[in-house]
């Protein structure tokens, strides 16, 4: 006898229920169960990326994303969870019920629900198709989210589709482009927060300007204590500020727009040792050993995809 659902989730805290037909094609390791999921249904209703090199997405505090589609009959109910959720919807539109009000999300729209916060959707007679995304709680986002789930008008919503859309169909290349996906993923996480703080006094803060200098030229010598004198703080505080606003000190901040140009250098043909030399280390050894602590893979390794 066949089920009602594809797929369903029933604990204290959640309840899910996949119509027929419902799809999910992760960018990021799998949140659910992918292998029993299909082998119950005995087809594929859920892909993850299977050459992963690095999953940049989570790297930068993106725990979980993916595309997914639903008909009509979808459901899901949840209290508790240890992340925040967002969603853009594509196509098809859902109605969200918070505690007696019933709210369309459609195409467009930003829904957002924060750590621990109750929601309750189902997707409307249309379907629904979204790029949804998990974030790890950090001080920042967690005052411009607050404590209760909302929708609005998303303020970057084609440019976010955009580059998801792009890293989606990069990271399931054979051989997948690290330099593109840590590029894309830097975009997707500014566009993502640009919605979190829109009409909010949050994330405009004055370091902003100092942290694009540095990404406008990562590999100039950059010293925490002489930027934060142009702050009027101390160095302390400065890496405090950077942890609040980037979830990240100032040196892995710099260390990250490092490797990402290398990752560039690579795929342009530099040797290591010119590499080496342009992101501050004193010969290639140096560099590989730093590369692989930051990667996990060797340069020669990741070089191989670049080209």
């Amino acid at each position: 006898m066949a089920t009602k659902y594809v797929w369903d989730k029933k604990t204290d805290e959640e309840l899910q229920l996949w119509p027929s037909s419902s799809t999910e094609r992760y960018m990021t390791r799998p949140f659910l169960p992918t292998g029993d999921i299909n082998s119950r249904n005995r087809k594929t209703i859920v892909t993850s990326p299977q050459n992963l090199p690095v999953d940049s997405l989570a790297r930068r505090g993106i725990s979980a994303a993916a595309l997914t589609s639903h008909k009509s009959g979808y459901y899901q109910s949840r209290s508790g969870a240890p992340f925040h959720l967002v969603i853009y919807t594509l196509v098809g539109s859902a109605t969200l019920k918070l505690e007696r009000k019933k709210i369309k999300i459609s195409k467009g729209s930003f829904f957002a629900a924060p750590a621990g916060s109750p929601y309750e959707f189902s997707s409307d007679e249309s379907g629904w198709r979204v790029f949804w995304f998990h974030l790890t709680p950090s001080r920042l986002i967690d005052r411009a989210l607050g404590e209760s789930a909302f929708v609005r008008v998303s303020a970057s919503f084609d440019s976010v589709v955009s580059a998801s859309e792009k890293y989606l169909g990069e990271v399931y290349r054979t051989r997948p482009r690290l330099n593109i996906l840590e590029f894309l993923a830097d975009k997707i996480l500014c566009l993502v927060k640009k919605d979190i703080f829109s009409g909010t006094r949050l994330g405009c803060a004055p370091i902003d300007k100092i942290i694009s200098e540095v990404e406008s030229d990562p590999l100039k010598h950059w010293s925490a204590g002489e930027l934060s004198k142009r702050l009027g703080v101390s160095c302390a505080k400065f890496n405090r500020m950077c942890e609040e606003n980037y979830s990240e000190t100032f040196a892995k901040i710099v260390l990250r727009l490092r490797m990402r140009a290398a990752l560039d250098m690579m795929s342009n043909g530099s040797r290591f040792s010119e590499i080496a030399e342009k992101i501050g280390y004193a010969d290639a050894y140096t560099f590989s050993k730093a590369f692989k602590s930051y990667y996990g893979s060797p340069p020669k390794s990741i070089r191989a995809s670049l080209l």
